[in-house]
């Protein structure tokens, strides 16, 4: 545990206002705010192969110096929780901010529970203690696989679509023996030419989910984008998958002979003199060329 002091201390002189001889600890998880903190701090599930640490800042809101500031985790042994740092008893000077770090490593299932006591170093002062809570859970283990089941490794899986509208289905697996949390997945990069479905928030332990890539972009350009799907996998929380689309263009028949085809014209028996166009023009982003084919050309 290091105590970190933040803030510059406070000029008594230049405020009007009662002297006060004793020091007056406040504890908050935010040192901007001057919000006490009036219960536990709460670390959340964790699995029992990952840590988590979090931060409390003490202030001394009084004229007077704290002589030893100092912290002490109280856990009857279990080992949940420990001061970050080695510990350091240090001078809180008037109306400074400490902070002081906690980690939090489940070591069971369940409900666990601590208690970090902070002194001031003053005989007789009582010492604040505040509680800790956090819960231990089994880890995941996320997989994901295509449509034909095979894998799609972290990082380097892939998936190519063709020319759009086209979709493609992956699946979101929990092979852990805990539940996968938190899960949810967007796109980095060209994401206009996808979409995504959605995803359930957890999964429980052998279960398996959809998600569904549509690439939907009608401009005639490559596509990639990568998607990232984030769990509560520890070694996984970031799941790259890097995906790949060629556009296609928007096509549309203008007319016949530049008459609008509303008007239905009959094109047949029509001589060997005289030519009849259908103008197809790419109303895309992309390349914009109006392309003229005679009639009985397939090209």
């Amino acid at each position: 545990m290091r105590w970190s002091q933040i803030g510059t201390g406070f000029d008594p002189a230049k405020h009007l206002l009662c002297f006060q001889d004793r020091p007056q600890l406040r504890v908050s998880v935010d040192h901007r705010s001057n919000a006490a903190l009036t219960g536990p701090v709460d670390f959340g599930a964790l699995p029992t192969n990952s840590s988590l640490e979090r931060v409390i800042y003490v202030t001394n809101q009084s004229f007077a110096t704290v002589p030893t500031l100092s912290a002490t985790i109280l856990d009857d042994g279990a080992g949940d929780f420990e001061l970050r740092d080695p510990l350091n008893s240090i001078e809180l000077k008037p109306y400074v901010t400490a902070s002081l770090r906690i980690r939090y490593s489940p070591k069971g299932l369940g409900t666990r529970s601590a208690k970090v006591r902070i002194s001031s170093g003053i005989q007789g002062e009582t010492p604040t203690d505040v509680a800790l809570t956090a819960y231990g859970v089994l880890p995941a283990e996320i997989e994901i696989v295509d449509s034909t089941g095979a894998l799609l490794p972290n990082g380097s899986g892939a998936l190519t679509f063709g020319p759009a509208p086209t979709q493609q289905t992956i699946t979101i697996k929990n092979t852990g023996a805990g539940p996968l949390l938190n899960v949810s997945a967007y796109l980095d990069g060209s994401g206009y030419a996808f979409t995504l479905s959605d995803v359930p928030a957890s999964l429980v332990p052998g279960a398996s989910t959809t998600l569904t890539i549509s690439h939907t972009a009608a401009d005639a350009s490559l596509h990639q984008a990568t998607l990232r799907i984030r769990s509560s996998d520890v070694d996984e929380d970031y799941y790259s998958i890097s995906l790949t689309g060629q556009g296609q263009p928007k096509l549309v028949v203008e007319g016949v002979n530049n008459v609008p085809m509303e008007q239905r014209l009959e094109v047949l028996g029509l001589t060997h003199s005289r030519h009849a166009f259908l103008v197809l023009r790419n109303t895309g982003p992309g390349f914009g060329r109006t392309i003229q084919r005679h009639p009985g050309s397939l090209r």
